[in-house]
């Protein structure tokens, strides 16, 4: 199992990240991967395959935009 869970959680000044080239296909955990990166203004994740994604509770957590 690839988990990826809280790998930019608290990064609180993140503010712009591209992932669009970011393999994830065989990832299942990405349980809150961009918790409390409240000023992420910019995100790129069009490319994105989470078929295999059992988890993503709390991906978010406390972005508030």
């Amino acid at each position: 199992m690839i988990n990826l869970s809280n790998i930019f959680a608290n990064y609180f000044n993140l503010s712009s990240l591209d992932l669009s080239y970011f393999n994830i296909k065989n990832v299942e955990n990405m349980s809150s991967m961009f918790k409390n990166c409240t000023k992420l203004l910019n995100l790129d994740i069009k490319n994105f395959e989470t078929s295999n994604v059992k988890d993503l509770s709390h991906i978010f957590e406390n972005y508030e935009k």
